[in-house]
């Protein structure tokens, strides 16, 4: 994993993340040096590098000399010279790959249900190098890194992102484009799990009726209390609860009902059955003319007794 440096016409690696501190300690590596990650194809300069916080000391020291570069070229003929010593194993690694060629696995070993390498629904496969992020957002800290192919366990799903957690009980938050879900292989499990892991795409909000009682005391550019009755059905064969609604109310008087006059976030205990639905009213004061518009989003829900792994 070499992070690459270029300074003008110049460029050298460091082996790897901790190299590159002990050079921007020492001064070697400079603010307008650009850095390229491992696996990357875009530049950044140091100073822009989070990992180097605090760390770069501006214009002191000097960045690598020729005697560095020239250390680089002898360690990479090093390098390929040990590539041709190690190809003459590929003569006998040769004969292993022509026993397995002439006698091929058993193809329902790779079933993904029920094959010697069987992906459980809870488990899921890292699609790319990518980091494990320390909350669900893409500038939140990096816990340690996820390499391809290597297998985590689901937790729960906040968003973007999922909750994993690594073998060597690691958790963190990682991207829903960098992991391939377990149950998503097969149509029997994805039904199972899916409403787990987005238990609001199975939320059906609607409102059933808003009413605005008007002070006359009060001017009416002023907040007057509104109570709006609703139903939330549950189109998932588990009972649901732990609701969270954003609910928004929009300006009757905007003829493209494009002024939002208020926002609130809700959330509810009560129980939703499997199939089943929750009537509810709730009260709030919002600042209007008239009757206004509202929409309701469900952001959040919780799959009470999950199915078991």
């Amino acid at each position: 994993m070499t992070w690459r440096i270029t300074r003008g016409d110049q460029q050298f690696i460091a082996k790897d993340m901790a190299e590159l501190k002990i050079w921007a300690a020492s001064g070697k590596v400079q603010p307008d040096d650009l850095i390229q990650r491992p696996g990357d194809s875009e530049w950044i300069y140091a100073a822009e590098l989070p990992e180097l916080d605090g760390l770069i000391r501006g214009t002191q020291g000097e960045g690598p000399d020729e005697a560095d570069f020239q250390k680089q070229k002898s360690e990479k003929t090093l390098r390929q010279i040990v590539l041709i010593v190690t190809g003459i194993g590929v003569v006998v690694a040769f004969g292993v790959m022509l026993y397995v060629m002439m006698n091929p696995p058993n193809p329902e070993d790779k079933d993904i249900k029920s094959g010697t390498f069987a992906l459980a629904a809870r488990d899921a496969l890292v699609t790319k190098d990518c980091p494990l992020r320390s909350g669900p957002s893409g500038s939140a800290s990096a816990v340690t890194n996820l390499e391809k192919d290597q297998r985590v366990s689901l937790v729960l799903k906040h968003g973007d992102y999922y909750k994993i957690e690594t073998k060597q009980g690691q958790t963190g938050y990682v991207g829903i484009d960098d992991i391939l879900p377990g149950y998503y292989l097969a149509k029997e499990e994805y039904k199972k799990w899916d409403p787990m892991f987005n238990p609001g795409q199975y939320m059906d909000p609607s409102i059933n009726d808003w009413q605005v009682v008007m002070d006359d005391f009060k001017p009416t550019d002023v907040e007057h209390l509104t109570i709006l009755a609703f139903t939330i059905g549950n189109t998932s064969q588990y009972d649901m609860d732990s609701i969270v609604l954003i609910i928004h109310f929009w300006d009757s008087t905007d003829p493209e009902m494009g002024r939002e006059v208020k926002t609130e976030e809700v959330s509810l205990e009560e129980i939703i059955p499997a199939h089943g639905s929750l009537y509810h009213e709730l009260e709030f004061e919002v600042n209007i003319e008239e009757i206004p518009r509202a929409t309701m989003d469900v952001v959040g829900a919780r799959v009470i007794d999950p199915p078991v792994r």
